[in-house]
């Protein structure tokens, strides 16, 4: 283990993760922001963590291996990292949507991700892959094509919360591209905690489509009203959603 005032990072040789095994994060009370890695599948991210403490869970359920490596959290040796933010690193213009790290329920690191469905509850569909970074679209049906599935709901919605106020001027989306089982949305409406409501036309591109508007300060994002083509298909698919600001 190497630990400091700013870091620790713990090397392990020989131990197996169990389920329902947590790890918790102690934070100090004037550090909100710190860069985790759990796990060595997990690309580190720059988090949120408003409270003291943090409980990860890790996820070894069997409904998640659709979506995880084969190694994730399953291997004999593990490096576990977290570090307190630079000052530089928190105030960079950057996508403030993205976070390896978020998991089903709220546990308090943000930023967070929730929706009003997911495609038959299967961890490949869930509303958190829109923010892991990754970015294979042109596909589905398992890691590591997961994305957000909307089981054909016309009312679907999701929603990225920061969990404190940011400032944001740019939205990227990225939409599953597997077509011609796929279809796409037209129109995307975007919600702010302010109140503010953009209208997005978009496109079948297979790439990320940019929208750039006036500064808006909120605590959260929704997407919305969402429009899809006239076409045969019943399976519009978010594959990434990106927000840029900043903090």
């Amino acid at each position: 283990m190497n630990t400091g005032d700013n870091l620790a990072a713990i090397g392990v040789k020989e131990m197996q993760w169990r389920k329902g095994d947590q790890i918790v994060l102690h934070i100090d009370e004037d550090k909100n922001y710190a860069w985790v890695q759990f796990d060595e599948s997990l690309v580190p991210s720059l988090l949120f963590i408003p409270s003291k403490e943090w409980v990860f869970q890790i996820p070894l359920d069997s409904k998640y291996y659709p979506s995880q490596l084969d190694s994730a959290f399953r291997t004999r040796r593990h490096y576990i990292y977290v570090r307190y933010t630079e000052t530089w690193e928190v105030n960079n213009y950057q996508n403030l949507a993205f976070n390896t790290h978020d998991q089903l329920k709220n546990t308090g690191a943000y930023p967070h991700v929730s929706a009003n469905v997911e495609t038959r509850d299967e961890s490949v569909f869930y509303a958190k892959n829109v923010i892991d970074g990754k970015y294979a679209n042109r596909s589905h049906g398992g890691y590591p094509f997961d994305l957000w599935g909307i089981n054909s709901q016309d009312n679907a919605k999701i929603k990225v919360e920061f969990g404190r106020k940011v400032h944001v001027n740019r939205i990227k989306l990225l939409f599953r591209a597997d077509f011609p089982h796929d279809n796409y949305w037209k129109k995307v409406s975007v919600k702010f905690s302010n109140g503010e409501v953009k209208r997005l036309k978009t496109t079948n591109s297979t790439e990320f489509q940019s929208f750039c508007f006036n500064e808006q300060v909120t605590t959260s994002i929704e997407l919305f009203d969402l429009i899809k083509a006239d076409n045969h298909s019943e399976f519009p698919a978010l594959q990434q959603l990106e927000v840029y600001g900043y903090n």
